[in-house]
């Protein structure tokens, strides 16, 4: 057998040779070796793979599965980004009383994940937050009412950029809707609404 190939099977490592099966991942096995976790029958298209374990499931059982698994994913809750439930034991990042996946929730600039220690938040422009890593934070626009970034629709006014609800008058605190008249303090450079000029 010298010089040749020896196949061997994924799960039992032992030499394949007769009838080899092969998987979407190209890995061998003996025939009775790839089999069904549960029900142990010989696999066939359509298969479930459980990333955890690496064990094989045919379509019946993976129902079967997620049936009996339906309680606990339930119990360990959701991302609030990708909406699929969390795993037990899995790593869950938490950001202002959300949850997500590690490597879900990502910098809106470079991509980059966030991690929960630097990160700046967008709240005003969008029903989804944006995020934002402390490098690429230094380099976008800020608003000048709340220091935070401005990545959605701003307001541009008294030469600055303002989130549209971050516009608001200094004496009463009322915001200042586009197009509405106002008027600018030129001690304090600040704006009054036209109720409190």
């Amino acid at each position: 057998m010298s010089g040749q190939n020896i196949l061997k099977c994924k799960k039992c490592q032992l030499e394949i040779t007769n009838k080899i099966i092969t998987n979407h991942n190209s890995d061998t096995f003996h025939e009775q070796c790839f089999v069904c976790k549960l029900c142990s029958t010989p696999i066939s298209d359509p298969y479930f793979t459980d990333k955890e374990t690496g064990d094989f499931y045919c379509a019946k059982c993976e129902v079967i599965r997620n049936d009996q698994s339906k309680p606990l994913r339930e119990s360990l809750g959701f991302c609030s980004l990708c909406y699929k439930y969390f795993r037990q034991n899995e790593d869950i990042l938490t950001i202002d009383l959300e949850r997500y996946h590690i490597g879900c929730l990502k910098c809106t600039i470079c991509k980059k994940g966030i991690n929960n220690e630097k990160y700046y938040r967008e709240k005003m422009t969008s029903k989804l937050s944006n995020y934002c890593c402390e490098d690429c934070f230094e380099k976008v626009d800020k608003c000048n009412g709340c220091n935070s970034m401005t990545l959605g629709q701003t307001l541009l006014a008294m030469g600055k950029n303002y989130h549209a609800n971050c516009f608001k008058c200094f004496k009463c605190s009322e915001i200042i809707k586009p197009n509405s008249p106002y008027s600018i303090n030129k001690q304090t450079n600040t704006p009054s609404c036209q109720k409190c000029n």
